[in-house]
């Protein structure tokens, strides 16, 4: 796996929101969610909001890849779930980054169920 480039990495940790499309059986991309999108280091993490039994995040998982655009910047990932010791580091990055917002938006994005439906997107350097 390739590691982000520190112009992707800005461009995207600093987007307010990215758009993310699951890959399907057949490797076509599935429909677009908007997503907040935070970094953690020199990863990148996004959350479901609707926890685990979110559809775009069980299709997420069931093919671990898709592709992800904002700011200007489009990559195919791999999805990975994060150690849960990072829950902390990424609640808080969530926190100072879209603390301009009201809890009724942020609360959400930092629950248990939240927590749970994360994600870790990883570049996917893999030839299909």
């Amino acid at each position: 796996m390739t590691a982000w480039t520190d112009y992707q990495l800005d461009a995207l940790s600093g987007a307010i929101e990215i758009h993310l499309k699951p890959r399907k059986d057949n490797k076509s991309l599935g429909e677009a969610t908007t997503l907040w999108v935070v970094a953690v280091g020199n990863d990148l993490y996004v959350r479901a909001v609707e926890g685990p039994d979110s559809k775009w995040f069980r299709e997420a998982l069931h093919n671990d890849r898709g592709r992800i655009t904002g700011a200007g910047v489009e990559e195919d990932v791999v999805f990975e779930q994060p150690d849960d010791s990072l829950r902390a580091e990424i609640d808080a990055a969530y926190r100072l980054k879209y603390a301009r917002y009201p809890d009724e938006y942020l609360g959400p994005v930092l629950t248990d169920d939240a927590a749970a439906a994360t994600l870790r997107l990883v570049q996917d350097d893999s030839e299909d």
